[in-house]
């Protein structure tokens, strides 16, 4: 079973247990990385595409602020690794916020859908919440496959971190 399969299949159990038993479900994003501080985005096997479509992010979420990140070693700085593995259509990433890893799926080509897909699951590393698309779009919207990071997104950062000072 490949790591992706793996945390789809934990996340559901976990999800299952909580609604069979009556429990709370988890209420805590457990690793966050603070969107003001330098942090690295690490995918040691993806393709080209796949750096392509994390690059993309990344530079969706530089638009709203989030200017700290980078894909190249820093040393000392956080890391949050990126991995891709083939799942079911209908899940399209997750972020493992007990161990800080995202996966995402690799049947995604498309690399504008991929970018999006890897900025909502950067948006839970930074410790946002699904968003309901009756509320507002939000890259945070759940299943979202279209719409990327929005000022309001931006602005929710704002509220969680703090302003983050400029970059000399």
């Amino acid at each position: 079973m490949s790591s992706f399969h793996l945390a789809v299949a934990l996340g559901v159990a976990v999800a299952c247990t909580g609604a069979c038993t009556g429990g709370a479900p988890d209420q805590v994003i457990d690793i966050v990385f603070d969107v003001c501080q330098p942090f690295v985005v690490n995918a040691p096997e993806a393709d080209t595409l796949q750096r392509a479509g994390i690059e993309r992010a990344l530079e969706l979420w530089r638009e709203r602020g989030v200017a700290a990140a980078t894909t190249m070693p820093l040393e000392g700085a956080p890391v949050v690794e990126v991995r891709f593995a083939d799942a079911s259509p209908a899940f399209h990433g997750v972020y493992e916020d007990e161990v800080g890893v995202i996966y995402i799926n690799s049947r995604l080509t498309d690399p504008e859908t991929m970018a999006i897909v890897v900025s909502h699951e950067l948006g839970h590393a930074f410790g946002m919440w699904h968003v309901s698309s009756d509320d507002r779009h939000s890259v945070m919207n759940p299943g979202n496959l279209e719409i990327a990071p929005t000022s309001d997104d931006g602005v929710a950062l704002v509220e969680m971190w703090g302003p983050c000072a400029p970059a000399h």
